[in-house]
């Protein structure tokens, strides 16, 4: 697994924040640890991207709530279009014993996947106009969501978009059905 420390484990996420901040500050000198960078240049940006993938796990109180954790991750990106730059930290807990080089290529297919989906969930069902307040009814929605654009994206036509397919599973009861008895 690599899972993204973010709201959902604030203190955890912020004592990783800390131990990567300590090291920057005071040297990575006898600390077990990995370093890979990427860097692409594209469409007027440079971006540099950089994985640290630390074993120090002792200090962890909550190690053991975690099977197989192996490491602590943190990837920056560093983003320059024309004259500005922005940095975004992203912290992780992960099982994988890999180099760093293989968790920085994981971590992004991470978040395009991420991405997607959301660009998904916005444009084709308008997720973001949901007028629904209770929190369950609106994690509920949102799993009904994804699994329609699921069944959806299996549809085995290949003919037509998302938004076309789910136009046409609101007017043909026949494809309807074939999209929601895909095997």
């Amino acid at each position: 697994y690599l899972l993204a420390l973010k709201g959902n484990h604030k203190k955890l996420e912020q004592d990783v924040h800390w131990l990567f901040g300590y090291h920057d500050q005071h040297g990575w000198e006898g600390v077990d640890y990995e370093y890979a960078v990427t860097e692409e240049r594209g469409h007027g940006r440079l971006e540099k991207r950089e994985c640290w993938v630390m074993r120090e796990l002792d200090f962890l109180e909550e190690r053991g709530a975690w099977k197989d954790l192996n490491a602590l991750v943190r990837v920056r990106s560093t983003r320059t279009v024309g004259q500005k730059t922005s940095v975004e930290e992203r912290f992780y807990l992960t099982s994988m014993r890999n180099h760093a080089a293989l968790i920085l290529r994981t971590s992004r297919l991470h978040w395009g996947i991420e991405n997607q989906l959301h660009w998904v969930l916005d444009v084709v069902f308008d997720d973001d106009a949901s007028k629904v307040k209770n929190r369950i009814a609106a994690q509920n929605w949102v799993m009904v969501r994804q699994m329609a654009a699921h069944l959806l994206r299996r549809e085995g036509t290949g003919k037509g978009s998302l938004a076309s397919k789910q136009f046409r599973a609101t007017m043909d009861l026949p494809f309807l059905e074939a999209v929601l008895t895909l095997r």
